[in-house]
């Protein structure tokens, strides 16, 4: 629960101070190609991590076995 509100509230100061501080530091001139950089980083991060965390969580199981083959009699 607390990872949740510390999330939460680093996203939202993250959201909120983003475009302040872009108009600050970027010139007037660079604005839009920097937007459009951050804007596809965003993108890129959505559509590769999950993926990506699918694939160590995968990896953390580690190595499974086939289970014994059963013994029918007949």
């Amino acid at each position: 629960m607390a990872t949740a509100i510390v999330e939460g509230l680093g996203h939202s100061l993250h959201t909120a101070t983003e475009l302040p501080l872009l108009r600050r530091i970027v010139a007037e001139g660079q604005r839009r190609a920097a937007l459009s950089r951050e804007q596809s980083r965003k993108a890129a991060a959505q559509l590769a991590v999950p993926p990506l965390g699918g694939l160590l969580f995968s990896c953390s199981l580690g190595p499974r076995s086939a289970p014994p083959p059963s013994s029918s009699s007949q």
